[in-house]
C-alpha cells in the first residue's frame, strides 16, 4: 500500500471514523499523511493534536482496516508548524549547517534517517 492509496480514500476514512469514535473525524482534519513503511502509516500533526490522536489510535487503526481492508499500524509524529517537517528533522538540521543549507536553500529533502 502507498500513501497515495490512503490519500485518495482519506475523505472516506474520515467519514467512517465516526463509527469508531465520535471525536476522531475532526481530529483527522489536523493530520498530514507522511509515509507508509511496510504496515506502518506515519501521520504528522502539531504538538497540540498529537496526544489526542494518539489516544484514539486503536479506533483509527480499525477505521483504516474497515475502509482499506488492510491492517495498518499508525504512528503519530509531531511536525513543525512553521516548516511542516518532523520535529526530529528540525533538530537534525539545527545540528548540521551543511545539511540545513541543502534542505532549506537548495530544496533538498530528507527521505530517511534513524532517530
Amino acid at each position: 500500500m502507498r500513501v497515495s492509496d490512503v490519500k485518495s480514500r482519506w475523505p472516506e476514512i474520515q467519514k467512517a471514523a465516526k463509527r469508531h469514535h465520535p471525536s476522531l473525524p475532526p481530529l483527522l482534519e489536523h493530520v498530514v499523511l507522511r509515509d507508509i513503511k511496510d504496515d506502518l502509516l506515519i501521520l504528522g500533526t502539531n504538538n497540540i493534536f498529537q496526544p489526542k490522536i494518539e489516544d484514539k489510535r486503536p479506533a483509527l487503526e480499525e477505521t483504516l482496516f474497515d475502509v482499506l481492508g488492510v491492517r495498518l499500524r499508525v504512528k503519530v509524529v509531531v511536525v513543525s508548524e512553521s516548516t511542516g517537517r518532523d520535529q526530529a528533522v528540525d533538530e537534525l538540521l539545527a545540528q548540521d549547517d551543511v545539511l540545513a543549507f541543502g534542505v532549506d536553500e537548495l530544496g533538498g529533502e530528507i527521505t530517511d534517517f534513524e532517530e
